[in-house]
């Protein structure tokens, strides 16, 4: 019985939101119209926007991953011909130094 009464009270609802406002089958059709208008637009600007700039100047990607792979292919050259070299290492522990000041006589 509670279910037969919300939709008495929904219907009531709808009958006087529709009867307030100035709505008819017309005016809902061409909001919708004008509606889907304005959305081809927009996802025309998005299809725009989403290709980017693209110049015969700029570097494809297949481009710059080969130029990263050349990059990276010279640095672990470069490690391997300094391999040899042995860096020293310093404690983390800072050292403290005195300066002396000599003055002349």
């Amino acid at each position: 019985m509670q279910v037969i009464e919300a939709y008495k009270i929904g219907l009531s609802a709808l009958k006087y939101s529709i009867s307030e406002l100035p709505l008819n089958e017309d005016k809902v059709q061409d909001t919708l119209i004008e509606l889907e208008s304005v959305l081809k637009q927009l996802r025309d600007i998005e299809n725009v926007l989403s290709q980017g700039i693209a110049t015969s100047d700029e570097a494809t990607e297949s481009e710059l991953e080969n130029e990263l792979r050349y990059l990276l292919a010279l640095r672990s050259q470069e490690a391997a011909e300094f391999s040899f070299l042995i860096l020293p290492t310093f404690s983390s522990t800072a050292t403290t130094c005195q300066n002396k000041n000599v003055t002349k006589n």
